[in-house]
């Protein structure tokens, strides 16, 4: 039963690494792009926001 958890635990900690890491990378790509543009950089934050829900959409295979 243990063994059962630790599963469980390792794939839901694994997915949290992923969405995390393209909201960040997202992120840093927005502020980039904010700062190359001369946008304030509280926009940089859509595009973590895009980028996961891309990542959502490809993931789940809605079409």
């Amino acid at each position: 039963m243990g063994d059962f958890f630790s599963k469980l635990i390792r794939g839901i900690v694994q997915e949290v690494v992923k969405v995390v890491t393209a909201f960040g990378l997202g992120t840093a790509g927005g502020a980039a792009l904010c700062l190359y543009y001369g946008i304030p950089l509280i926009f940089s934050l859509v595009g973590g926001i895009v980028l996961v829900a891309l990542m959502l959409v490809f993931v789940a295979g809605i079409d």
